[in-house]
């Protein structure tokens, strides 16, 4: 995917709504805009939080989603409780999309709307980074 102004507010359309848009001259500011996809030209990028930083609650949210068992149950099987292998899996669950098909896309949407960054159309988090359109934030 190329990095044009069209793509790029495809891609903030996504997080529509959430206060996570910044322009480059805000970035020591607290400020910041709600997504606004034809905004999305120019300076402006969006601060997203990195998975590898999901927290437990949002690790729970996405276990019950992706139908993950117990605590007893995913011990037996995986040899860990649930919330860690919810944290363990948040970087390559889409690799289950053919498998778990809804349960993904809920998935997915439940992180958007938490504004974690995720691949976008094939276009990997760090190409994002590399394009401007994301800066991970440690919130």
């Amino acid at each position: 995917m190329d990095n044009t102004s069209n793509n790029k507010g495809r891609f903030f359309s996504q997080y529509w709504g959430q206060e996570i848009m910044r322009f480059k001259f805000w970035e020591n500011s607290q400020q910041s805009r709600i997504i606004d996809p034809p905004l999305a030209e120019g300076s402006t990028y969006i601060e997203l939080k990195s998975l590898s930083s999901i927290t437990d609650e949002d690790a729970v949210v996405l276990a019950d989603i992706m139908g993950y068992p117990n605590d007893e149950r995913c011990i037996e099987a995986w040899g860990r409780d649930r919330i860690t292998h919810a944290k363990k899996r948040a970087d390559i669950f889409w690799d289950d999309a053919f498998t778990n098909g809804i349960k993904l896309w809920q998935a997915l949407d439940y992180l958007r709307s938490k504004s974690y960054a995720l691949p976008y159309m094939g276009l990997p988090v760090e190409t994002q980074i590399e394009y401007g359109w994301v800066k991970l934030t440690c919130k």
